[in-house]
């Protein structure tokens, strides 16, 4: 039976072992905090608020749909940061055909690439990203608590928190497109410019480019 951090995964038991499981979830042993994620309910019920919550984070975290985030990934970081008894557990969802199942407070939003972190059990934001996460959804004594966390501890840098807030570099693809797309008045223009040479060379099978209105710059 695995066992990591207290929690008891579902995935790959036999079963025997998940009908033990089965048994001592029954009779109050044990208590499911996510799907296929359990915890003796002994263990939990001494834990302090930022473990109990640790731990839901990490059963959350466990589907792979889910990245954790705000609160939540800076329990997992260690950071210093003040959570209540029962706060619900942060995260975005992944961009895949699975529906996330909802569940605590979902941030949303598109999360770049370098935005997050994939460790042996659940993903989480990066240090950065998570400083901000906690000043847009907890403001500012959180974020000061865990960015002085991470700068004593050498974890980020100024730096590495401006370079968050930048938004992510647009794709080849999408560049190419923007830089060639037309606005409204030179799409006109070039429809009559087309229809003008069109003209012209069913009418005489010639072509006068200097006539055609130039495009813009």
């Amino acid at each position: 039976m695995e066992e990591i951090s207290g929690l008891v995964f579902s995935r790959g038991l036999s079963a025997a072992e998940w009908q033990q499981v089965s048994r001592k979830r029954q009779l109050g042993k044990y208590l499911k905090l996510a799907p296929g994620v359990y915890v003796p309910a002994g263990v939990f019920a001494e834990a302090p608020p930022w473990e109990r919550h640790r731990l839901g984070a990490l059963a959350v975290g466990a589907s792979g749909t889910h990245i954790l985030a705000g609160i939540s990934a800076a329990a997992l970081w260690g950071m210093w940061v003040y959570i209540v008894d029962d706060a619900p557990v942060e995260y975005y969802v992944t961009q895949g055909q699975v529906k996330p199942q909802e569940v605590g407070r979902r941030f949303r939003g598109r999360l770049p690439q370098g935005h997050r972190i994939t460790g042996q059990r659940a993903t989480v934001t990066s240090i950065p990203r998570t400083i901000i996460d906690l000043a847009r959804f907890h403001g500012f004594e959180a974020c000061f608590m865990a960015m002085t966390w991470a700068f004593r501890n050498n974890r980020c840098t100024p730096e590495d928190i401006r370079s968050a807030l930048m938004p992510p570099p647009l794709p080849r693809l999408a560049v190419a497109r923007a830089a060639t797309r037309r606005n409204p008045r030179e799409q006109r223009m070039h429809r009559r410019c087309t229809a003008q040479l069109k003209g012209k060379i069913l009418r005489r099978g010639e072509v006068a480019p200097r006539q055609c209105p130039r495009r813009s710059k």
